[in-house]
């Protein structure tokens, strides 16, 4: 049987953990989350079951079952973070992660699913348009600036990740969602034409400091790809990319327009 040491700040008055550093089984850690009538050694045992070594036949389903059912949002909360932490990945994962992120109103556990989902990544081809969903309209702007991230992580996946933050760049009402859409399209690179003049659309648009330096920083590193992908014909969109960049006189705005102008140069040279 394995033995996992799991240490628990509150006494769970069903006896299921009698004390602090009680020696649980996995078959314990199972029972805990179904049972405990405490919600933080349900949360607790949700945590521990991401890295107790276990099957995950054994572990997921129960997983699932809480982020589902559970009645307090903490421990379905833990219990998403977990199921984006546990590897092999089941394929019921991803269905109950995207599942939660259109039932659950609680936005921390939103949050969680959005976390997970970037975890596990495009296991199938259902993860990318959920978080594209999440981002376009999820409620809270938190959960959208997360979801702006996990893109940006996961890459172009399909021919709809770059639009859709784009999208976001240019039309969300919050400037968080704007930093995070500004930093994943730098993340992501120049896939297609339209990601550095959109960025340099964006940054006219924009009056908040903190989203044109975003942009300006993502304008940098997307002429660091389109150098080493020694694209000479974005030359035209980085000359205007750095007149736009040095009309700015913030001095980091700058230093963005200088490292372009230094890639434009490299790649007239051909280098």
């Amino acid at each position: 049987m394995l033995i996992w040491a799991v240490t628990l700040s509150v006494m769970n008055p069903s006896g299921i953990f009698a004390a602090e550093e009680h020696a649980a089984s996995l078959d314990g850690l199972l029972e805990a989350l179904a049972e405990a009538s405490d919600s933080a050694v349900r949360s607790r045992a949700a945590e521990q079951l991401a890295v107790i070594e276990a099957p995950a036949d054994r572990t997921v389903p129960a997983l699932i079952e809480a982020l589902e059912w559970d009645v307090h949002p903490a421990v379905r909360g833990r219990a998403a973070e977990a199921l984006g932490i546990i590897r092999p990945v089941r394929e019921d994962v991803a269905a109950a992660l995207i599942g939660s992120l259109n039932l659950e109103d609680q936005l921390r556990v939103r949050w969680r699913a959005v976390e997970a989902l970037e975890a596990i990544g495009p296991v199938n081809e259902d993860v990318v348009p959920a978080l594209i969903d999440v981002l376009a309209t999820d409620t809270f702007p938190g959960v959208r600036a997360r979801a702006a991230e996990a893109l940006g992580k996961i890459g172009p996946e399909t021919d709809y990740v770059v639009p859709a933050l784009i999208e976001a760049l240019m039309t969300d009402d919050h400037p968080g969602v704007h930093v995070r859409a500004a930093e994943a399209l730098g993340a992501i690179g120049p896939v297609t034409g339209t990601v550095v003049p959109a960025l340099i659309e964006a940054f006219g648009l924009h009056d908040h400091s903190a989203v044109r330096w975003q942009i300006a920083q993502a304008i940098e590193k997307s002429a660091a790809n389109l150098l080493q992908a020694k694209a000479v014909e974005s030359v035209d969109a980085l000359k205007h990319a750095v007149v736009v960049l040095e009309a700015d006189e913030h001095p980091d705005i700058q230093m963005n327009a200088a490292a372009v102008a230094h890639v434009i140069q490299d790649l007239e040279r051909g280098e």
